[in-house]
C-alpha cells in the first residue's frame, strides 16, 4: 500500500493530462518558500499559496526545501485558483532548469519514496 502522504497525483476531470511533460507524484509533507508543496514532477508544481494569490503569467523564483536539500527553480504561474476562503493553489512550470537543480528535484523525490517506503 502507498503511505497517503506520498501518492502518484491523479488526473483529475479537466486537468489537461496531456499538456504535462512529466509525470508527477502528490506530496503532503513538502514545502517551498510560496507554501506547501501539493504535486511535483521534473517540470513544473501545484503549490497551495501561503501568501496572497500569484499573477497567471507571472514568473516567481519556487525554493523547494527538503531536509537534506533545498533547489531553487525560476517559475512561470500557469494558473492560479481559490479553493477556500482565503485559499489559493497554483500552478507552475519550471523554466530553463539546470542539470543541477533538475538532479536536485529527483532527488528530493527519490528520498521521500525511500523514507514512504516506496523504493528500497
Amino acid at each position: 500500500m502507498i503511505p497517503h502522504r506520498f501518492k502518484p497525483a491523479l488526473p483529475t476531470e479537466g486537468s489537461g493530462d496531456n499538456a504535462r511533460r512529466h509525470g508527477r507524484v502528490r506530496c503532503d509533507e513538502l514545502v517551498c518558500n510560496l507554501g506547501q508543496v501539493l504535486d511535483l514532477s521534473a517540470s513544473g508544481a501545484r503549490i497551495k499559496l501561503s501568501l496572497s494569490p500569484l499573477t497567471v503569467g507571472g514568473e516567481v523564483i519556487c525554493e523547494i526545501e527538503a531536509p537534506d536539500r533545498r533547489v531553487a527553480i525560476a517559475a512561470k504561474v500557469i494558473w492560479c485558483r481559490r479553493v477556500g476562503f482565503f485559499r489559493h493553489e497554483a500552478g507552475l512550470t519550471f523554466l530553463d532548469v539546470p542539470a543541477h537543480a533538475r538532479a536536485g528535484l529527483l532527488g528530493i523525490v527519490r528520498s521521500m519514496m525511500t523514507r514512504d517506503g516506496m523504493l528500497g
